[in-house]
């Protein structure tokens, strides 16, 4: 009887210390993804900081094209511009190209 018992404990440490550790390995492996995404996001956010700052260097008649592409190794960097008379808008899309679930969008209005 004695026997028995100390295997049924053993056998309940064991599994509790198992998923107790799958739990923490877990958590670690969410943490670590998470980061990877956060800084993915930062970069995004660099990355279209920069194609606004080029959109609005440019001046209203410079700009004649409907479609940029500044795409580079690592981020695609996309502007769709719709023109108007009195001023453009252009659509600025960034996502990194070995992930799909960052994308950064922003719209910037160029007057003439």
């Amino acid at each position: 009887m004695k026997k028995g018992f100390g295997i049924l404990i053993a056998i309940f440490s064991v599994l509790t210390f198992g998923v107790i550790a799958l739990y923490i390995m877990q958590n670690i492996a969410l943490s670590s993804q998470l980061n990877i995404n956060k800084h993915r996001y930062m970069q995004s956010s660099l990355h279209l900081e920069f194609a606004k700052e080029y959109i609005k260097s440019l001046k209203f008649d410079d700009i004649d094209f409907e479609k940029l592409d500044l795409s580079d190794d690592k981020y695609d960097i996309v502007m769709d511009i719709k023109s108007e008379t009195t001023q453009k808008i252009a659509h600025i899309f960034v996502s990194p190209k070995d992930d799909t679930t960052v994308r950064v969008y922003d719209k910037v209005v160029v007057l003439k």
